[in-house]
Parts: C-alpha cells; sequence; structure tokens
C-alpha cells in the first residue's frame, strides 16, 4: 500500500494539485504570479514530471518566500507569503492528502457550524466550495439563531491566528487524522521555510510556528487547528456557535450561557497555542441583527464589477459612505467604487479618504487606473502621497504601478527624481523594501530611464519574485536585440525556477536565439522550454540532488559540469541522503550539519583516492587516518583538506557525536552557526580545487 507521501507526490495529485493553483479564486494572489503561471502552463506536463523526479531523487529543496507587507485597518501590518510555482505545487500536493482526511471528520459541520474554507473534494474543478455559498449560509444561520429567540451575541477572535499555529500542535493535529509521519515530517520540514522572511535585511529566521499567508493551501490547514474549537462546543446545547474562517460567533439567550462558552474557548486556545484577542471579545444583546453580520471579516471582495449607468447615484452614495472622509463600512464601499467612473471631484474625495484610510490604497488606485491619465492636480497629489508615505512600502509600490504610464509629461518630469531615489536608495531597513523598489525599476525600465547595464544591475539586488516582476517591464525594443538575448540567456541560469522558466519562454516566444557567450547552468525546468521551442537541441542538465543542494548551500555547484553520478560512482546515492539531508540542516541545525557533511567527506574521498591513483590507498570509514598536516592529500589538495579536516574536528566535538572529546577529555557541545558558515565556505573552496584537477 503506498504511502500518504506516495500518495501526494503521485502523478495524479501534483497534476490535480497544479490544477486548483491555477484554478485559485483569489486575484490578488494569482495577479502576483500570473507571468510564471503562463510560462509554466506551456510544458507543465513536462515541468511537474520533472518537479516529481526531484521529489523523488531527494533534489527538491523548497525555497524562501518573498514576503510582502500590507497595512492592516488598525495601523499594524499583514504578512502576504509568494511561494515559487514549485512550493505552491507541493504545498497544494501535501494538503490535498491532508484535505480528504480531514473532511471525513469535519463535514458534518459544513455550513451548520463551519462556514469557510469548506473542502470541495477531488471531483470539483476548485478547491475550495464557493465562498459565496459559504457566506450566505453563514448569514442565514446567524439570522435564524436570532429569529429562535438567541438575542446575546459574543465574537472570539484570535490574535494573528495563522502566523502563531505551533508546528509541534500541528504534529499531533496530523497524527490523530492517522497521516504517516513521513508525510507529516516532510511538511514541517518545508514549513520553517515558507514562513521566514529574508527580506528584512540579515539572515534569515526560521520559525517553529506559523504557516505561510496567502497560498490557497493554507486556509485548510488552518481548518484543522480551528476545527478544535468547533469539537468543543459541538456538545454545547444552550449556544449556537458559528465559525467563518478565524471568525467565531456565539448566540444565547442569556449571557451567562455566554461566559461559559467564552471560557471554554478560552481554554481551547490556550491548550493548542493560539491567542484570543481580548480587546474584541465582548457579550451584548443584539439590537439589529445585521450589524452582527457586517461585525465579521468579509470574504475576499469581487473583482469584477460592472460600471452603473446612473453615476449621480452612484457618487451620491460615495458621498454618504465617506461622510467626513471616515469609512465605516469597508465592504460596501469598495463595492460601490467599483460602479464608479473616475472624476476630479471623486479623484479628490478619494484621496480625503486615502489620508484617514491608507489600507484602502488597493481599491482607490484601482479605480484611479481607470484614468487614461490622470489629471496633473491628482498626480501631483499622488506625487505627494509618494514623498510623505514611509510606512508602507506596499502602498508606494501600488501607487507607482497605478500611475504608470497614465501621467503627463510635465507630470513625468516632476516623478523622475523621487522615483529615480527609490529605485538606487530603498534599503531593507524599509519593511518590504523588495517590491517598492521593484515598482521604482520597473518605472524607470517604462520611462527608457536606465542604461543596459543599471538594467542588468537591477536584477543582481532583487529576490525570485522581484525578478519576475522587473522582466515584465524590460522593453527589448529600446534595449536592442543583442543585448535582450543577453538578459534572457542570463536569467535562464538563475537558481530560480520561476526566473528560469519565465526567461526561457520570453526568449522563445519573442523570437530570439540563445546568447552562447553566456556561461553557466541553466536550470532543468528552463532547459525543457528551450528544447520546445527548439532553441537547444537536447536536455543537457539532469536534475541531481547533490547539485541542488550545493547550490541552495553555496549559490554554485563547485563541480559543475562534471555529473556527481560519474565522479562519485557506487557512492553516489548514499552520498545523495547525506547532502540533501545537509542542505536543510545548514541554518536549522549546526550540528547534524557537520556529521551529515563529515560523513559525506567520507564518501568524496574513496571517491577521490580512486581516482586519483597518486594519492595512495583509503580506507573507507576512516579519513581521519588521512587528515594529517604532512600527508598526500594535505600536499596535493590543500583547501580540501583544510575544509575536510575542519568538518571532522567540528564532527568530533559535536554532542551528537559522543559524550567527551577525544583529544580533550572535555564533554561534546552544540556546534554554531558561525562556524558552519565557516565550514560551508572552505568546503566550497575545497571541492572547486578538486573539480579543477579531476
Amino acid at each position: 500500500m503506498p504511502s500518504d507521501l506516495d500518495r501526494a507526490f503521485s502523478l495524479s495529485n501534483l497534476k490535480l494539485a497544479w490544477k486548483w493553483t491555477l484554478s485559485n479564486p483569489e486575484a490578488l494572489y494569482k495577479n502576483y504570479c500570473r507571468e510564471v503561471y503562463a510560462a509554466y502552463s506551456v510544458e507543465e506536463l513536462k515541468l511537474i514530471l520533472l518537479l516529481r523526479q526531484k521529489l523523488l531523487a531527494g533534489a527538491y529543496i523548497p525555497k524562501s518566500p518573498c514576503k510582502l507587507y500590507f497595512p492592516k485597518s488598525s495601523g499594524i501590518l499583514r504578512p502576504y507569503s509568494l511561494l515559487s510555482v514549485e512550493d505552491q505545487i507541493v504545498y497544494q500536493a501535501i494538503i490535498n492528502v491532508i484535505a480528504d482526511k480531514h473532511y471525513k471528520r469535519a463535514k458534518k459541520r459544513y455550513l451548520k457550524q463551519v462556514f469557510g474554507h469548506l473542502y470541495a473534494g477531488r471531483g470539483s474543478n476548485f478547491f475550495y466550495c464557493k465562498w459565496q455559498d459559504g457566506y450566505k449560509s453563514f448569514s442565514d444561520s446567524i439570522r435564524k439563531a436570532f429569529a429562535d429567540g438567541y438575542r446575546y451575541v459574543a465574537s472570539f477572535d484570535l490574535t494573528a491566528c495563522y502566523d502563531t499555529i505551533d508546528h509541534q500542535v500541528l504534529r499531533q493535529l496530523l497524527q490523530r487524522l492517522s497521516l504517516d509521519d513521513d508525510l507529516i515530517d516532510t511538511l514541517l520540514n518545508y514549513l520553517p521555510t515558507w514562513t521566514q522572511d529574508s527580506d528584512l535585511g540579515g539572515d534569515a529566521l526560521y520559525h517553529g510556528h506559523g504557516i505561510p499567508q496567502g497560498p490557497l493551501p493554507s486556509g485548510l490547514l488552518a481548518e484543522l487547528v480551528l476545527s478544535t474549537f468547533d469539537a468543543e462546543m459541538s456538545s454545547n446545547g444552550d449556544v449556537q456557535y458559528f465559525r467563518y474562517v478565524d471568525d467565531i460567533k456565539l448566540f444565547a439567550k442569556g449571557e451567562h450561557a455566554l461566559r461559559h462558552a467564552l471560557v471554554d474557548l478560552d481554554l481551547v486556545s490556550k491548550r493548542i497555542g493560539l491567542f484570543p484577542q481580548s480587546s474584541k471579545i465582548e457579550i451584548h444583546k443584539i439590537k439589529k441583527i445585521e450589524d452582527e453580520i457586517k461585525g465579521v471579516s468579509h470574504p475576499p471582495e469581487p473583482t469584477a464589477v460592472k460600471v452603473a449607468k446612473d453615476q449621480s447615484a452612484v457618487r451620491q452614495r460615495l458621498n454618504e459612505l465617506t461622510r467626513n472622509y471616515q469609512v465605516v463600512d469597508e465592504t460596501r464601499f469598495k463595492w460601490v467604487l467599483g460602479m464608479a467612473r473616475p472624476s476630479k471631484p471623486l479623484g479628490r474625495r478619494l484621496l480625503r479618504v486615502l489620508d484617514n484610510h491608507p489600507h484602502l490604497y488597493v481599491s482607490i488606485f484601482r479605480h484611479f487606473q481607470l484614468w487614461n491619465t490622470i489629471p496633473d492636480d491628482i498626480a501631483d497629489a499622488l506625487l505627494t502621497q509618494l514623498e510623505t508615505q514611509d510606512l508602507y512600502a506596499a502602498f508606494s509600490a501600488k501607487l507607482l504601478e497605478c500611475v504608470i504610464g497614465r501621467i503627463s509629461t510635465p507630470m513625468l518630469a516632476k516623478y523622475q527624481a523621487v522615483v529615480e531615489n527609490l529605485a538606487k536608495n530603498a534599503t531593507s531597513a524599509q519593511i518590504g523594501f523588495s517590491e517598492l523598489r521593484c515598482a521604482a525599476v520597473a518605472w524607470m525600465l517604462y520611462y527608457n530611464k536606465l542604461t543596459y547595464q543599471e538594467c542588468l544591475d537591477s536584477f543582481s539586488w532583487c529576490n525570485w519574485w522581484c525578478k519576475t516582476q522587473i522582466l515584465k517591464h524590460v522593453n527589448y525594443a529600446l534595449i536592442g536585440l543583442p543585448s535582450a538575448s543577453h538578459l534572457l540567456t542570463l536569467l535562464t541560469t538563475d537558481d530560480s525556477i520561476d526566473v528560469g522558466v519565465l526567461a526561457a519562454y520570453r526568449l522563445a516566444s519573442s523570437g530570439m536565439t540563445l546568447d552562447t557567450r553566456v556561461q553557466g547552468s541553466r536550470t532543468p525546468d528552463a532547459e525543457v522550454l528551450l528544447r520546445t521551442f527548439g532553441l537547444i537541441g537536447r536536455v543537457t542538465n539532469r536534475v541531481c540532488g547533490i547539485s541542488t543542494s550545493f547550490r541552495l548551500m553555496m549559490w554554485a555547484d563547485p563541480f559543475y559540469p562534471r555529473s556527481w553520478r560519474t565522479v562519485l560512482g557506487p557512492h553516489y546515492d548514499v552520498a545523495r541522503q547525506q547532502i540533501v539531508a545537509a542542505s536543510g540542516k545548514l541554518r536549522t541545525s549546526p550540528s547534524e550539519w557537520v556529521n551529515l557533511l563529515d560523513t559525506f567527506a567520507d564518501l568524496f574521498l574513496a571517491a577521490l583516492y580512486n581516482h586519483d591513483g597518486s594519492l595512495g590507498v583509503y580506507q573507507q570509514g576512516n579519513h581521519g587516518g588521512v587528515l594529517t598536516p604532512t600527508g598526500r592529500l594535505a600536499m596535493n589538495y590543500p583547501l580540501l583538506y583544510k575544509a575536510i579536516s575542519h568538518i571532522h574536528d567540528l564532527r568530533l566535538e559535536s554532542s551528537l557525536s559522543h559524550a567527551y572529546v577525544k583529544k580533550t577529555g572535555k564533554p561534546t557541545r552544540r556546534i554554531k552557526y558561525a562556524e558552519v558558515q565557516l565550514a560551508a565556505h572552505e568546503l566550497k573552496l575545497g571541492l572547486a580545487e578538486a573539480a579543477r584537477k579531476w
């Protein structure tokens, strides 16, 4: 019988995961990934087969997400995680298996107590049931409870629910579903990467809690945790319990029953490590039942709204909804604004609203984009916002996207100096700086304000997602086709699948050829597309777990372009297991990394001595015997000797190896992160030295 992990990584489930990734109804997330989705779809079956090959070969390594930060109405930030296209598929594939088992327990509460993130089943074109149906049932259930005499209500809110889900609690809840440990371990090994943030400056910090906000599968994983509340309240007959995602409403005929229920929920939250938001928890008697429905966080707002014929009525309604430039009913405001045509009076009013509610910037800037040319006075006011708004990078980035191509020539000159400063001087001290700087560079490219070298340099500082965004703004005609070919060929060697595939797609679809002067290893995924378009004769870069792992740890494969399978011979499979495991431990468990690399070093030395007869005879399992400063290895391969000796000495001092250090008799210790960073750098130099002589 196949294991749960086998089912997750089966071809049929990976294809289903890709299908559901594409059918995600949330336009916001898809808009950030749409270009890469299009490129990946060209050869989706081949690329999914290649992804499965990586997973089975241990060559798949999750990639750090791009984190965006959106302002909330409270003034604090909501994180939003953009995963690479492969990570989205793998995450979805794992959650598919979890969803099947969770559904068997949860379905009895669907549309009765639970109304959000309802699993639709494998036969559906969508992962979740329509949110509109769930929200309507939620609203109807609240109205019925009120009609039945339940006139007292309490809300139970959680603070940063997604961010605070503990991974060890998650492990235990997954085990209760009788899921295999290999699938649970795989998911929990990936989550620290998918939730970390490398966009804030300094080294990335890995958490033992949280799930990424934004990706489609996270809703189901949150449901697994939140279902603990459902189970607790299912036996409470005095209280009507309704939950829409993490918003919980309790209805009763008296206050006493509600207080008991709130205490029960509080105890559950403490047991599973979540944190109630005490400032929002209150009991009151209902005056208007519709106000209780408005008090719940609404699902994603519809993005396609037809422009109303009676614009005077629309403007009048917007004036009512923004009285004193304050917005009380945000969902209604967004809906009505979607029906409005742009006008100067409305534009000025929206700017005043924006001052009081900067978190509404997406809807307001989307409205401004309806102008072919934004009036100069509105554009000038937006420039003031750009100059003075220093809290929310996402706000400024969206503003630039709004005005690009929509301002007059006189205004362009006024914007230029501000945008140029953002493009060159935005730093990691600004939260979400990647998105802002990316938008500024896109502006400069659109208006042809960068030389080709500056264009090339703009790709050197940014993360994988920013590269995909900048790439779509490069004007090939302006920089010249030879330069464009050079740039795109260079990007096919990027270590990000998203960047490599998108570059290959744009290179081929624009009728260009590869620049043969570019050196470097193209990703196998990029080569699949290049082969499809006839730009290369065959795929030369095969999937290799060792090569992939070295690229992750050292940003390069020291032995490229040689095949690790040829280098290591019969030791390849065992060595791959060690190095793939080590790649996940470099930043999370230095002691484990040292032990794994010491084992790999033993296997590599066996292969090296077999290849280079001048070194003498090697006894496998005893590489300490050849690590002498006057030995042949030290004389012929000094850098390699230094690296392997350092790793071996660290292993002997590691608490995972022995209780005491044999040479000194002192207790062993935990290896420090700084020590493995140095050891990894030395190993990179040592392996490169061996590769030059191979």
